[in-house]
């Protein structure tokens, strides 16, 4: 947890950050991980409807086999209906979700994640908001393949990577907001139009320049 909290400011570039975040957690809490994160920060006391979240970043252990080629994955980039999922669930609530394996869980999943975590084998999940203040700007989603599932601990552990995350992305997105602002005040300082000036000739003036700086005599 202290390396994650390190990682806070030391880059202000997200997929860096998150990937960075994701390769601390797998494998010491998590054999799989997942981000999903809204366009938009979402205030306390809003219901979204339909709920859509970007995914994000997918990572999983080097211990683990790689996914079947025909296994449909959500997209990376492309919006996600989350309506009704426990992902859904967790992002409105703003609260975790712990998921032991059992069918009917898996199944209120999107398809993808459900055969994936089919595929992995996963016994346990937990499904965090990621909160920023009263902002919730998205969730991650961690899974093990061990025979321990997870438990309130482990939760905990769960909400404060979240948290995490969550100022890692609200860092990056401040200091892209800020940096766009200070480029668009560049330019408006700028002068729009530039006057021609057509009998001015930079090249002769500077060479009549640098010949009367060399004509100077040192007075003693």
């Amino acid at each position: 947890m202290g390396q994650a909290g390190g990682l806070l400011g030391t880059c202000l570039n997200l997929p860096t950050t998150l990937r960075e975040m994701v390769t601390l957690v797998i494998p010491e809490f998590a054999d799989t991980c997942e981000l999903f994160l809204a366009e938009e920060p979402c205030p306390a006391g809003t219901k979204p409807d339909p709920l859509v979240l970007r995914p994000t970043l997918w990572e999983h252990s080097a211990d683990l086999p790689r996914p079947p080629a025909g296994l449909r994955l959500p997209p990376s980039g492309a919006d996600v209906d989350l309506t009704g999922s426990q992902t859904g669930r967790a992002f409105l609530a703003r609260r975790p979700i712990r998921i032991d394996r059992d069918e009917r869980q898996l199944h209120s999943e999107t398809r993808g994640l459900a055969a994936l975590y089919r595929h992995f084998g996963i016994r346990s999940a937990i499904i965090a908001p990621l909160l920023a203040g009263r902002n919730c700007l998205g969730c991650a989603g961690f899974g093990v393949t061990a025979a321990r599932p997870y438990d309130e601990p482990d939760v905990h552990t769960a909400m404060e990577l979240g948290s995490r995350i969550a100022a890692a992305i609200a860092n990056a997105r401040t200091f892209d907001y800020q940096r766009a602002a200070a480029l668009t005040l560049q330019r408006a300082l700028l002068p729009k139009d530039i006057p021609e000036m057509p009998n001015l000739r930079p090249g002769l003036a500077l060479s009549a320049g640098h010949v009367r700086r060399r004509g100077r005599r040192r007075l003693v």
